[in-house]
């Protein structure tokens, strides 16, 4: 069997194109990353012979490999921040291993912070993502270990298992097993299709509240401590900015810069800005000056002018590579409870 080389990443399985002895056409092949627990590997022969109904059975194929994969890795992930507990809790235990009491680098949700730095640097993702993976896995080891069965088998997708983890969150654990099989029947829609994880969402939501009428309430109010604003590096020198705020605030905030962008709009007909420009320079002013939304933003406005004027850069290039740099995940306490 002729093999193309390839050359994973550390830890990774291998993906390798190979010949099949009958010379038929190239296959791929995934074998278990050495050194786990995994075993086997999973073959897709003869690539160029499938027509597009194999095709497209391949890909569904695929996507129920990805509801076994997004399983696996809970486990996986599951079991990483079980064994930091216990290591947390042998330390806690040793009064000799800090002087004067307890380990001070073991105060606080000690494990899960860990559990999350060695799955980030794992798997090569951000610690943001990591304590996402931590936090799914954590919620579908305990009472919502059928919806962890459920995704291994394909039966629904990583996103609706996030959507039930959290509408669970808070229920009494008399409630847990029936509000998790009254979702699970409602994943599907009257005609047999498989809801999207858009449509879930509110129907999880719907079923949340009957079940616990005073639920909004908490929830909302967890909610709120959530906000934050989070900046995220794009490419070409730009960025995204993301604010999770109350809805309320946030419906007021963009009719403020809408109704903004309208005006300037209305008294220059001819600027040829769009409007996304338009309530991006409304919004990018008001921040930056200081002062409440304008009524006309100059058509040669500049963004990267006027924040370099604010901070004090001279120099365009520094200032977009030290923007480049910043972390790419939420600045947030990756490591507390939510």
């Amino acid at each position: 069997m002729e093999e193309v080389p390839d050359v994973p990443l550390p830890g990774s399985g291998a993906l390798t194109r190979s010949t099949p002895p009958t010379g038929s056409g190239t296959s791929l092949v995934f074998c278990a990353p050495s050194g786990s627990s995994l075993m086997g590997e999973l073959r897709l022969p003869d690539v160029k012979a499938l027509d597009r109904e194999e095709g497209l059975v391949v890909a569904q194929a695929a996507a129920a490999l990805r509801c076994y994969a997004a399983a696996l890795e809970a486990v996986g992930a599951e079991r990483v921040l079980v064994g930091f507990e216990g290591e947390v809790r042998s330390a806690q235990a040793n009064p000799a291993v800090a002087p004067g009491g307890g380990p001070a680098r073991f105060g606080g949700d000690v494990a899960r912070a860990l559990a999350v730095a060695e799955i980030a640097t794992a798997q090569s993702v951000s610690e943001y993502a990591a304590f996402r993976v931590v936090a799914l896995a954590e919620s579908l080891a305990g009472p919502l270990r059928q919806v962890r069965d459920l995704l291994a088998a394909g039966a629904l997708s990583e996103g609706h298992a996030r959507i039930i983890a959290q509408q669970t969150e808070g229920l009494a654990a008399q409630d847990v097993d029936e509000f998790v099989r009254l979702a699970v029947a409602r994943l599907r829609t009257r005609s047999g299709r498989m809801r999207t994880v858009q449509e879930f969402r509110p129907v999880a939501q719907r079923l949340r509240e009957k079940s616990d009428p005073e639920s909004w309430a908490r929830r909302r109010k967890q909610a709120t401590r959530e906000r934050g604003v989070w900046f995220r590096p794009e490419a070409d020198g730009m960025c995204t900015l993301t604010a999770l705020l109350p809805a309320e605030v946030g419906v007021g905030l963009y009719a403020a810069v809408d109704t903004a962008a309208r005006s300037h709009r209305a008294v220059f007909p001819d600027d040829p800005r769009t409007w996304a420009q338009l309530r991006a320079d409304v919004l990018t002013h008001a921040s930056l000056s200081g002062t409440s939304l304008p009524r006309a933003v100059p058509a040669d406005f500049d963004p990267s002018s006027s924040i370099r004027m604010r901070l004090g850069a001279t120099n365009h290039s520094a200032l977009s590579r030290t923007a480049l740099t910043r972390r790419p995940w939420p600045d947030r306490d990756c490591g507390r409870r939510s």
